[in-house]
Formats: structure tokens, C-alpha cells, sequence
């Protein structure tokens, strides 16, 4: 990968390849990453441990996942994969953080937002992480409830609310340690009655309570 010859090893060039499914990592971040650490490599020679370096001072980038740089007939070359979000966090502290596929917290980014679900309200970065993960990608697999939500609301009483893409506005699960049961008592319903599934005539449906669906009226 190294020539012998010290002038062999001169970088003269340096190709960024970023996974380009997102874009919050930019070319120009890596090279001000590469010149705040004083290892911007054009023009020194560069060895292994140069290479290897480099690769760590940007894989402590908060979103970058994997980073892979080598040399290559006199070219510096850096791969860098993204971090991926599954949903956005806004909190009732003003907080707003992703949750990545990894889950763990992932920055926002001022280049870039993701068109990923939403959750809003009252809820810590624990909780982000294990219980409300899993409710929001149960929604996202499952074609059905995909289709119907764009958002979820955790209460101060840590019920789960779904708002809705059409039809009732606000769904109220109730406890988040039972939003399957409640989905599935849900699903029922608009089986039995499929014109429920673009209601306008609700403005809320509430499955908190055991065998009760309470539905109120739009006003």
C-alpha cells in the first residue's frame, strides 16, 4: 500500500467518499476536521500510522459510524459511512436528538434533517432508546400501522398517543407497556368497521381502559 520510497508516499491528492443516503456529514467538514487537528495530509508524506491517525480523529466525528483511510498511488483515500436515525426526539425540556439504528443518541445537524418519525413529549434519552424504540419500529414494520401514523406523543403519564396521518386525529394507547394489545384491539375495530379508518367524525379515540374503546366527537 506504501511505496519504500519516502517520495512514493507524498499525498497529493485526497478522495472523500461518503455514503450518500444522508447528508449530514459534508466533504467540508472533514477537511476542517483534517486542519483544526493539523493532519491535513496534502503535500507530507504519510505512512501507516499517519493513515491510521486520521482515521481516528474522524471516527470521534458524532456521526460517522465507520471510517476506513488508506493510500493509494500518491492519493489519500477516506471512506466514511454515516450513522443512520430511526426517529426524531423532541422532549418537553427543549431537547431534539435522533435515535440511530444502533440505538443510541445521534446529534442533529445543521447541513441535513431526516424525514424519519417523529416523537415528541415526555420522555428521557433512556427511554428513547429502549421502550420507545421499540413501539416506533413495530410501526415502521408493520405496512398497516405505517400508513395511518406520523407521529407519537408520550404523556406526562407516560401513555403512548399516536397522531394520525388522516381520519381521528389523536389514538390514545395508554400504558407503553401494552401498545401491542391496544394495536391489535385497534385493528379489530376498523376491521369490523372500515369506514372508521378515515373517520371524520372523531377527533380521538382512547383504548387506555380494558374492554373500551371511548371516542369523542369533533367539535
Amino acid at each position: 500500500m506504501f511505496g519504500s520510497k519516502e517520495k512514493e508516499n507524498i499525498c497529493k491528492n485526497i478522495i472523500i467518499d461518503i455514503d450518500d443516503k444522508y447528508n449530514f456529514i459534508q466533504e467540508e467538514d472533514i477537511t476542517n476536521t483534517l486542519k483544526r487537528h493539523r493532519i491535513y495530509p496534502t503535500g507530507k508524506v504519510i505512512t501507516h500510522k499517519d493513515a491510521d491517525k486520521i482515521e481516528k480523529v474522524l471516527s470521534k466525528l458524532s456521526l460517522s459510524k465507520e471510517v476506513e483511510c488508506y493510500m493509494g498511488d500518491s492519493t489519500l483515500y477516506i471512506d466514511i459511512t454515516q450513522r443512520k436515525p430511526v426517529y426524531r426526539v423532541f422532549t418537553s425540556n427543549n431537547e431534539s436528538y435522533y435515535v440511530d439504528n444502533d440505538r443510541k443518541i445521534m446529534p442533529t445537524s445543521s447541513n441535513f434533517t431526516a424525514k424519519v418519525p417523529i416523537v415528541i413529549g415526555h420522555l428521557d434519552k433512556v427511554q428513547a432508546c429502549e421502550e420507545v424504540y421499540d413501539v416506533v419500529t413495530f410501526l415502521e414494520k408493520d405496512k398497516y400501522w405505517n400508513s395511518l401514523f406520523k407521529q407519537i406523543y408520550i404523556t406526562s403519564d407516560q401513555d403512548i398517543v399516536l397522531i394520525s396521518k388522516q381520519g381521528v386525529e389523536e389514538i390514545l394507547l395508554g400504558n407503553i407497556g401494552e401498545y401491542k394489545e391496544k394495536l391489535l384491539v385497534l385493528k379489530k375495530w376498523y376491521e369490523n368497521y372500515p369506514e372508521r379508518n378515515c373517520d371524520t367524525l372523531y377527533s380521538r379515540i382512547n383504548l387506555k381502559y380494558d374492554n373500551l374503546i371511548y371516542c369523542t366527537r369533533k367539535k
